[in-house]
């Protein structure tokens, strides 16, 4: 089986980071922000944005949290984690995570208007079926 995501996106939230007595233990997380223009039955051009909750592990996660800043473009790629806990009401809720494997800063918020049309530039539905 395969449990694969690569992401493309915004950084949503300044990377905060969580250090630990064992390196290996210490995480960064982070939230990214994803989008899809579509024209909708309307023919109204209309933006659908997804946030995903990123969660880099180790000797990257100091890394990342001092070289990614909010709104830079990243490139992300690891697997989905997700989890259930209890609330302090009793109710079963789910998180879900990305945990990385590998991850590059491709463009700081200063770049954002020239990578923000590069991104968006396909208006069609890029699905294959």
């Amino acid at each position: 089986m395969l449990n694969k995501v690569t992401l493309i996106g915004w950084a949503a939230t300044s990377p905060k980071y969580i250090p630990s007595d064992t390196p290996t233990r210490s995480s960064c997380r982070f939230r990214l922000k994803t989008n899809k223009m579509f024209t909708s039955g309307n023919g109204q051009e209309k933006e659908y944005t997804t946030y995903h909750n990123i969660v880099i592990w180790g000797f990257n996660a100091k890394t990342a949290s001092d070289l990614i800043k909010f709104d830079d473009l990243v490139f992300i790629e690891g697997h989905i984690d997700t989890k259930s806990y209890e609330d302090d009401d009793g109710v079963e809720k789910y998180m879900t995570n990305i945990q990385t494997r590998e991850f590059r800063l491709l463009a700081t918020s200063d770049e954002k208007e020239r990578y923000s049309t590069l991104y968006n530039s396909d208006k069609k539905n890029d699905l294959p079926f």
